[in-house]
């Protein structure tokens, strides 16, 4: 089954859980849709709509001020938010879904995903009608899926509730957001917003720990438009096709999987079972197989077995392994970033970049775009929401056209990129153009080490076009037999690349 399963469908990406100014994030909800569409295959943009337990802890009036402005605010928009998302919705090209959010204090806060975004909202009135309804949802009946989302907060501190937690209404659990990673106690990623520190009760393990069947998805909770704004998360989907019927049935299925950034493509199955599902057991031992192919390097692949690692591979990418050897084969198949940002901290750059390659024949594109980031609804977003164009004028050419902001801090990016997969004769070449200034790069200057320009002197933004990275480094397939078994264990894989981004899938619980 596993064989045929990912045989038959494709793998596509989406943040089903982010804002704008609908209610009281930053920017249009026409740049948060076009900025999706640059980079992603479905989208489902989320208005802030009610707390029903907001009265339960004291908090600042500003504060309380501006989540009843937003609620209010996406009350009186329902009906073009709706419109505006189903004018989008294209088969094979871009699906969207509607999306509304509800905080609480005593659950968690929730994504509640619709099918159809002309639905209406169900806003509950008080915490105990918030636990009601939470408790009533079938989402494969009702055409919803509450979502957890930051759930690694404390419970009470709008964590999530694992006791009131129901799997037919919540197919999906959020892992990975702009908050940080709730896979475990000791994730990557850590919770540094001021809302708190992660809670180990309140993780991905813990519900699983629980004997909950979940899904597990990433999504950025980008609050300024751009949706898949890079490194924060994205929910990658097994479907047969590119449409909201498919991606939603995937959904309830659970065939999803959670990536930080890169589009790293997973396939996950125990004794064929694909991630997501409930194996049946086998007369034999039990058979898991992984086959990754990443956005970066390989630096590690885990396959966890009831909340342990059971197994791991390391990666130790050397230059023979980049280069093929100076002497290795004429052909060469891999991928060349190029990133452009740094500089003065928050000083906007502008870029217009053309990549022109000679004797390399493009194979794909994979754009890395990030929005402006904002954490605190009050904080001042400016007014630049849809910034960034990018397209393939030719078939050897990409043209982008985007700016950056200086990092905030030496440990947040906020450079622009856009990684190119190649398939060509070392003896090819890169024409860059950085904002009228060209320069030619050849192919086997990159199997050595990457090239940085800078625009000006010292301090000013920069382009870097990194070292090429083979394709052989990226992806790898295992297969792995289980002869210790017992019935309610459950699987799930994890892999990290050198770059630092990561991918979880699903678990697979066997029955």
């Amino acid at each position: 089954m596993e064989t045929d399963f990912f045989e038959k469908r494709s793998c596509y990406f989406g943040d089903i859980h982010n804002h704008c100014g609908i209610s009281y994030g930053h920017g249009p909800l026409e740049a948060a849709l076009q900025n999706a569409a640059m980079q992603l295959d479905f989208v489902s943009i989320t208005g802030h709509a009610g707390w029903p337990d907001m009265d339960e802890r004291p908090m600042p009036k500003e504060v309380v001020e501006y989540h009843q402005k937003g609620f209010s605010k996406l009350k009186e928009n329902r009906l073009y938010y709706a419109e505006r998302m189903n004018e989008m919705n294209t088969k094979g090209s871009f699906i969207t879904f509607g999306g509304y959010e509800l905080h609480s204090f005593r659950y968690g806060d929730y994504t509640i995903l619709q099918k159809d975004p002309l639905q209406s909202h169900q806003i509950p009135e008080s915490g105990d009608a918030m636990r009601e309804l939470l408790s009533s949802v079938t989402a494969s009946q009702d055409d919803l899926i509450f979502m957890p989302h930051h759930i690694g907060y404390k419970t009470g501190f709008r964590g999530i509730d694992w006791d009131s937690f129901n799997p037919e209404a919540s197919p999906l659990v959020e892992i990975i957001s702009m908050h940080g990673c709730a896979e475990s106690p000791n994730s990557p990623f850590p919770y540094l917003h001021t809302m708190g520190p992660l809670d180990d009760a309140c993780t991905i393990q813990a519900g699983l720990e629980r004997g909950y069947i979940f899904g597990v998805t990433g999504s950025t909770d980008h609050h300024s438009s751009h949706p898949g704004s890079y490194g924060y998360g994205k929910t990658a989907v097994w479907a047969e096709e590119l449409s909201r019927e498919s991606i939603w049935q995937a959904f309830l299925e659970r065939r999803v999987y959670a990536v930080s950034g890169d589009k790293i493509i997973c396939a996950f199955s125990v004794n064929g079972e694909p991630m997501g599902g409930t194996a049946s057991e086998s007369k034999g031992k039990r058979t898991i197989r992984f086959k990754v192919k990443g956005g970066d390097a390989l630096s590690r692949i885990e396959i966890l077995k009831n909340n342990s690692v059971w197994h791991q591979k390391n990666y130790i990418p050397g230059n023979s392994l980049y280069t093929g050897g100076l002497k290795g084969p004429k052909e060469l198949k891999g991928k060349i970033l190029f990133e452009m940002g740094w500089g003065e901290k928050r000083k906007i750059q502008p870029w217009q970049v053309k990549i022109q390659l000679k004797g390399i024949k493009k194979m794909g594109v994979e754009p890395r775009f990030r929005g402006v980031d904002v954490v605190d609804p009050l904080d001042d977003a400016g007014n630049m929401f849809s910034f960034t164009r990018w397209g393939e004028s030719a078939e050897d050419t990409v043209e982008l056209e985007t700016a950056s902001f200086g990092n905030a801090t030496a440990v947040t990016s906020q450079t622009q990129g856009i990684c190119i997969d190649i398939s060509g004769d070392r003896t090819g070449e890169i024409e860059l153009t950085v904002n009228g200034t060209s320069c030619t790069i050849p192919l086997a200057e990159l199997l050595e080490s990457g090239r940085v320009m800078y625009t000006a002197g010292f301090l000013s933004p920069a382009c870097k076009v990194h070292r090429f990275v083979p394709e052989a480094a990226c992806r790898d397939e295992i297969v792995l037999q289980d002869p210790d078994k017992k019935p309610g264990d459950q699987y799930y894989a994890r892999v990290f690349q050198v770059n630092g981004h990561a991918a979880w899938t699903s678990p697979v619980k066997i029955s």
